[in-house]
């Protein structure tokens, strides 16, 4: 792939893995769309973060042994998206709503179907994805990338 984020390619992987169709459609379209590279600096920028609850949480306790919805709050309570350094991301200025849209869709379709199937036992459909954690879940990322999401209209 031409990207050079191995969070990406991880995060791709994934989502093939769950639905390798809707996969190829959704890498099809980002790159049609022009928001490959936005996507990218996302998910660079979410990768950056997750490392930062995980030290964060490890400055507290030296095993990491609390639930992620936790560890994501205590970080969000804390300030911790005002920390970070968004243009060594490549992110300048606010996203675009394609942009966003495109990155929590793979976060669904690969991490969340990820944990759904450790959940269930079996890979789920992309429709049945929605359920009240990952609305959750989808919040506390909108809130961990409200510094650079556009205020949606309404």
């Amino acid at each position: 792939m031409e990207q050079e984020c191995a969070e990406f390619d991880r995060l791709l992987g994934l989502f093939k893995e769950m639905n390798p169709s809707a996969a190829e459609e959704w890498l099809a379209s980002i790159k049609s769309s022009g928001t490959m590279a936005e996507v990218c600096s996302l998910i660079a920028l979410y990768e950056k973060q997750n490392q930062e609850i995980h030290e964060a949480c490890l400055r507290c306790k030296s095993v990491v042994d609390c639930p992620l919805e936790r560890r994501e709050e205590d970080w969000l309570k804390s300030g911790g998206p005002e920390h970070f350094s968004l243009e060594a991301c490549g992110l300048q200025k606010a996203v675009s709503p394609e942009a966003w849209g495109a990155f929590a869709f793979l976060l669904i379709a690969s991490e969340h179907a990820k944990e759904w199937t450790k959940k269930h036992g079996y890979k789920p459909s992309l429709d049945v994805l929605w359920d009240r954690h990952c609305e959750e879940w989808h919040d506390r990322l909108a809130r961990r990338f409200r510094l650079i999401r556009v205020p949606s209209a309404g």
